[in-house]
């Protein structure tokens, strides 16, 4: 035998090692068919898992969409409070410039009416002292006259 014999012969047990270490195709489909089934199911389990995680935040998501509309609403009802209060407010606020000007258009009455009031008893006490002149003078000429 020569070396190129040998070589080929020793190739040739390789060879049938090798196939021999090979498991047919039929096993080698039915395991990948076997292992495809079990990550089937194993995403089956997951879609399941996430299909309920979503049907709980959509749940969760309607419970907080009521809130947030029922909050809407009681900011609807402060905005409507707060108008009515601001309405009131310069209402009072009206009424009370209105009184503070009525306030002080009467104290300048009052200023006017002692100033004149002042005048008509500085007036009196000038006829009252002409009165009492004459009443001095002589008694008998207001008689005369009417006066008393």
């Amino acid at each position: 035998m020569t070396h190129l014999e040998e070589k080929l012969k020793k190739q040739l047990r390789e060879a049938k090692g090798e196939l021999s270490m090979r498991r047919p195709l039929d096993t080698m489909d039915e395991i990948a068919y076997k292992e495809l089934e079990k990550e089937n199911g194993d995403l089956r389990t997951s879609i399941g898992h996430r299909i309920e995680r979503v049907e709980e935040l959509n749940a969760i998501t309607r419970e907080h969409q009521s809130k947030i509309e029922i909050l809407k609403k009681e900011i609807d009802l402060l905005r409507d409070q707060a108008q009515i209060d601001k309405l009131e407010s310069d209402k009072v606020y009206s009424t009370n410039t209105t009184l503070i000007q009525n306030i002080k258009t009467l104290q300048d009455i009052e200023k006017e009416h002692k100033k004149y009031v002042g005048n008509l008893l500085k007036e009196l006490d000038s006829k009252d002292e002409k009165i009492q002149a004459l009443l001095s003078n002589d008694p008998l000429k207001l008689r005369k006259l009417g006066i008393f």
